[in-house]
């Protein structure tokens, strides 16, 4: 495919009995962006802070950025669940990345295993930003734990168990606090290569990694600094994360605080260089990248999920009628496109 005729050529899915056009996304959406989940944003502290122009990561390149450390971790499991389909364990790990807050260091994950270690492959699944519960992952996950993997749900920093006493989940991993937003995702991109190399080395089998809004931007830049991932499912990611603030998350809020303190949308772009996957290839060939996007989400856009996808030499993208929250409307079809392509992507060779 080439150019905006291969776009407009993509494939394009609705399997689901709901179809929503624009018009109910838009009202769903809206709703959504005004309950207390959103509008909690509105009454906390500003945090916008420009960083030290002199910073080192400034002038980074993202395999110093995003290096871990060549051991794996030392990770704790406990299982609360046994049954004929799995073990269901809870999995904590110290962070290689020592930020302010103490209960941010240690990361925190839910493993769904299979018996006896039958599993062929091991799925990392990263969630969205403000994400309070794993449920949503969950659902997208079923036909993929089927197909005979296991599924590791991971906490970003600053997320459920990881937030600060007295925070709301995700307060602290993306906001007008430049330098603070760089290091949470500079984090979750260690931890989420820790367990690779944990994985690897305990149950010897490939790994591949999925992520969605936040999780997405994460996993992408995972793929950028490490080959080791087999495969790399994109849901609701884009190309730029400074993109977001501009196209109005949370009500606007942030991209307002930003251009208070006389940051343009131009700068934001360079300082968050490398938290954007347009600026960099993956490792991985493009058959081994999906892409998912909402025909109709104002959060990650689609002119953002493009950018994405023209980047990287045009890998394979579906499309879904729905917004970015709505998009769990469609789980069935999603976690259907999930488990085809993940099942052909760790094909033995």
């Amino acid at each position: 495919m080439g150019g905006e005729q291969g776009y407009n050529q993509t494939i394009f899915i609705v399997t689901e009995r709901l179809v929503m056009d624009r018009f109910v996304t838009y009202l769903a959406e809206k709703f959504i962006d005004t309950t207390y989940s959103s509008l909690r944003g509105l009454f906390t502290p500003n945090p916008f802070r420009r960083p030290d122009p002199s910073a080192w990561w400034l002038t980074a390149c993202p395999e110093d950025f995003f290096a871990i450390p060549e051991a794996p971790p030392q990770l704790n499991q406990t299982i609360f669940r046994l049954g004929a389909l799995g073990t269901l364990s809870r999995f904590t790990f110290p962070s290689s990345y020592q930020s302010p807050h103490p209960q941010n260091n240690t990361v925190h994950g839910v493993a769904d295993l299979r018996p006896s270690g039958d599993a062929r492959a091991a799925l990392i699944f990263v969630h969205g930003h403000k994400m309070a519960s794993f449920l949503p992952l969950e659902l997208f996950a079923r036909r993929v734990i089927r197909n005979e993997f296991d599924v590791y749900y991971l906490a970003l920093p600053y997320h459920m168990r990881r937030a600060p006493k007295g925070a709301w989940s995700g307060q602290h991993s993306l906001n007008a606090d430049i330098e603070g937003t760089a290091m949470a995702f500079m984090q979750g991109v260690r931890d989420v290569r820790a367990l690779i190399s944990w994985i690897e080395q305990e149950r010897g089998i490939p790994v591949a990694l999925a992520g969605v809004s936040l999780g997405a931007f994460t996993c992408n830049m995972v793929s950028v600094v490490d080959p080791r991932p087999k495969a790399v499912v994109s849901l609701l990611g884009g190309g730029s994360l400074a993109q977001i603030h501009w196209d109005g998350y949370q009500m606007g809020q942030i991209r307002r605080q930003l251009q208070t303190g006389g940051v343009t949308f131009e700068q934001l772009e360079q300082y968050w260089s490398l938290l954007s996957p347009q600026n960099w290839q993956s490792r991985l060939p493009r058959e081994k990248l999906l892409l998912v996007g909402g025909q109709y989400d104002p959060i990650v856009t689609p002119d953002n999920v493009r950018k994405l996808w023209r980047a990287w030499k045009e890998p394979q993208l579906l499309w879904f009628p729905c917004g970015h929250v709505t998009a769990s409307l469609y789980y069935r079809s999603i976690g259907q496109a999930m488990q085809t392509f993940l099942q052909q992507a760790l094909k033995p060779s």
